[in-house]
């Protein structure tokens, strides 16, 4: 596994889908789940025109499930906050 020398938003606003998104709010509500130990959220653009908010988590213990994170995050945020994947690391180098 490799380390993340950086944590939390890489900047603080992002657009996708001509929508200007706070990054540290979803960093926010992604860092203040249960188990979560550590967390950043980016907005990667994969393909030109294509951004999606990604986040990636460390747990305190046991394993986090990405799916349930997502749905989690789904009640909290607008849907158009809800990162499009979750990376989940047991641990960070």
């Amino acid at each position: 596994m490799g380390s993340w020398p950086i944590w939390g938003a890489l900047t603080s606003r992002s657009r996708s889908a001509g929508i200007a998104i706070e990054l540290g709010e979803v960093l926010s509500a992604l860092s203040g789940l249960g188990g979560v130990e550590r967390a950043a959220v980016i907005a990667r653009e994969d393909r030109p025109g294509d951004k999606r908010l990604v986040g990636y988590v460390v747990g305190v213990t046991g394993t986090l499930d990405p799916a349930e994170i997502r749905t989690v995050l789904a009640e909290r945020l607008p849907a158009y906050m809800v990162p499009a994947a979750v990376w989940y690391c047991r641990r960070c180098r």
